[in-house]
């Protein structure tokens, strides 16, 4: 199998938190956000990258060793934080997880990738059903199959009567990741 790299999105501000510390760093049960994905890719990945940006020194004293740092210097969107984690990525897949989720399991990100090395898909994404969706990015599909995610702010009435959402966790084919982002803009 090839080597697997998790990507790990630490560069948000969360500034719903009304915050001047990174979301990644709040704790919880006395241990920063970040530590929890951390956890998950230590145990199952061969590479570990942080997107680091504001107070980055503080978030890669709380990743610890044996992690690789990208840095977002813009905040222009998932996509071009992932962007920035390239170099150091290798061409296997890539598991993208959000810093900040502390109830996701190992046996979740576990059948995400075992799901995506079956199918070969380009991308796998995990998405959840949810009561109340305000909020998240919506998943569109057609006859089953998923063709797109819409941000809240952006869906139709009849999007946001969607309940099955985006997590932001991904499983991606690096060698068909790169040029898709490559076409991605911030309108995306």
């Amino acid at each position: 199998m090839t080597p697997l790299t998790f990507v790990i999105l630490a560069a948000g501000e969360g500034k719903r938190m009304r915050s001047r510390h990174p979301k990644v760093l709040h704790r919880l049960c006395g241990r920063p956000l970040l530590g929890y994905p951390l956890r998950l890719a230590r145990a199952l990945g061969d590479r570990i990258v942080v997107v680091v940006g504001r107070e980055a020194a503080e978030v890669r004293a709380a990743a610890g060793p044996g992690v690789e740092f990208a840095e977002q210097a813009e905040r222009l969107g998932t996509g071009h934080a992932v962007q920035q984690a390239r170099a150091a990525c290798g061409d296997g897949a890539i598991v993208v997880l959000p810093g900040d989720t502390p109830l996701l399991s190992e046996a979740t990100v576990t059948r995400l990738i075992d799901h995506h090395a079956k199918t070969g898909a380009a991308v796998t994404l995990l998405t959840a059903l949810v009561e109340r969706p305000a909020g998240y990015g919506r998943v569109l599909r057609q006859r089953g199959h998923v063709r797109g995610v819409v941000e809240d702010r952006d869906a139709t009435d009849d999007q946001r009567r969607i309940r099955e959402i985006n997590t932001s966790v991904y499983c991606f084919d690096a060698r068909r990741l790169w040029p898709a982002l490559a076409k991605v803009t911030a309108s995306n």
